[in-house]
């Protein structure tokens, strides 16, 4: 299992807002790994399976 840094949560939410500039981008590395994008309808949630996902892609 790959191991979440602050560090990797960070570049993932990067590439996602590379992804999607015109969205807001939230990035929480404590107490659990989480990226939130917040979309004209609703938000997105990425949680530490997700974000792991994405870090091997």
């Amino acid at each position: 299992m790959t191991v979440l840094t602050p560090k990797s949560v960070r570049e993932v939410a990067a590439w996602i807002k590379l992804w999607r500039p015109d969205d807001l981008v939230d990035v929480e590395v404590a107490p659990e790994p989480r990226i939130t994008v917040q979309t004209a309808g609703r938000p997105l949630v990425y949680e530490a399976d997700s974000i792991r996902r994405l870090t091997l892609e």
